[in-house]
C-alpha cells in the first residue's frame, strides 16, 4: 500500500522526539527527562521546587507549587508550547491541608485554560522539604 506524502509527513513528525533534559543531575542517574515532545503532544515529568539540592519555599506549599508551574512553563517553552496548551495536570502533595495554597497557585496559572486535574495526598518525596510535585500534559492545536 502506498502512503500519501501528507500521511508520511505526519508519521515522520510523530517519530520526531524532542527531549528537555533535567538540570539537577537526577535525569541521568534515574533515566528520565523534564519533558518529552512527540508530534503535537508534550509530557512534563513530576516537577518540584528543588534546585541544586535545595528546595525553594521550604514550608510554603503555595510557593513551591508556583515555582513548579513556572518550571513546567519553561520546559513547555523548550518544546515550542506554553501553559495555554496544557490539557491535564497531576498534583501530588505530602499533606492534605496544603491543598488550598497549592490550588490557588494552580488557579493563578490555569484559571483560563482549565485543564483536567487530579490532586493526590499522603506521599513522601525523596527530599524531606518537598511539599508538592506537579506533572503536566499538553497538546498543541494544529491551527
Amino acid at each position: 500500500m502506498v502512503k500519501s506524502s501528507a500521511r508520511l509527513a505526519t508519521m515522520v513528525d510523530w517519530m520526531t522526539r524532542k527531549i528537555v533534559k533535567i538540570a539537577n543531575g537526577l535525569g541521568e542517574k534515574i533515566g528520565y527527562s523534564r519533558a518529552v515532545r512527540v508530534g503535537n503532544l508534550a509530557f512534563v515529568s513530576g516537577t518540584t521546587a528543588l534546585d541544586a539540592g535545595k528546595v525553594e519555599g521550604v514550608g510554603d506549599a503555595g510557593t513551591q507549587a508556583r515555582i513548579s508551574i513556572e518550571k513546567i512553563a519553561a520546559a513547555l517553552g523548550e518544546c515550542g508550547m506554553s501553559l495555554d496548551d496544557v490539557v491535564r495536570t497531576r498534583v501530588t502533595m505530602t499533606r492534605a491541608q496544603d491543598w488550598e495554597p497549592i490550588a490557588a497557585a494552580h488557579a493563578a496559572f490555569f484559571a483560563d485554560v482549565l485543564p483536567v486535574s487530579a490532586f493526590y495526598t499522603g506521599v513522601q518525596f525523596l527530599h524531606p522539604d518537598i511539599l508538592v510535585e506537579i506533572e503536566a500534559d499538553a497538546v498543541l492545536d494544529a491551527d
